[in-house]
């Protein structure tokens, strides 16, 4: 199968429970004897997640437990975010991007609409990467159906450009099984205690 493996392979087989979700940031921290300290990104943040899986039926835990091992510890799955909010607006787009790239304006909105700041969503880049980010500010569409200019982190890439389509409904992100805990079960019965860890890959 093409890499990444489709949401329906493995994410929507998934019974999730209790995720977490956060941000890895990568940086080096200095400083100097004025008090002051600089912070420098060695590479980009990526997102990490630790997924508690439900229990399933001895048919289901198979299914899913084979998956797994096929895709073993390089193949990249498309994983959509079960906390993100689903917001129900197909044809967002970013409608600008300010210069020191770290605001965007969305557009294509119904007006009176609100982004909650702490949204996140993804946007398939032309390369086929995925930024995956989130609003550290709210913003409230006009009459034009766009908004003011938001702050987002991590930052919009330079390869993101005016006009890309933005995922809001299914926000997802590539990503590899970084850990994991199979079920226990027994044969005819329910499995359960599966866990996933989950790590975006660039």
């Amino acid at each position: 199968m093409a890499d990444p493996y489709a949401l329906a392979w493995l994410n929507d087989l998934l019974k999730i429970g209790p995720v977490q979700i956060d941000l890895q940031r990568n940086e080096e921290t200095s400083g100097a004897g004025s008090g002051q300290f600089w912070a420098a990104e060695l590479a980009d943040p990526l997102w990490t997640v630790r997924v508690d899986l439900a229990a399933g039926t001895d048919a289901e835990v198979k299914r899913i437990e084979a998956r797994l091992r096929r895709l073993g510890s390089n193949g990249v799955i498309l994983f959509k975010d079960p906390k993100a909010v689903g917001l129900p607006y197909k044809k967002a787009t970013i409608a600008a991007i300010n210069g020191d790239r770290d605001k965007v304006r969305f557009g294509g909105l119904p007006q009176t609409v609100v982004i909650p700041e702490g949204t996140r969503f993804s946007v398939t880049l032309p390369s086929g990467q995925i930024w995956y980010a989130e609003t550290y500010q709210s913003g409230k569409a006009g009459a034009d159906g766009r908004t003011a200019l938001i702050e987002v982190f991590p930052y919009p890439p330079m390869s993101l450009a005016t006009g890309a389509a933005v995922e809001l409904t299914h926000p997802h992100f590539k990503a590899t099984v970084t850990d994991r805990t199979p079920f226990t079960y027994q044969p005819g019965a329910f499995g359960q205690g599966a866990t996933l860890t989950l790590l975006q890959k660039p």
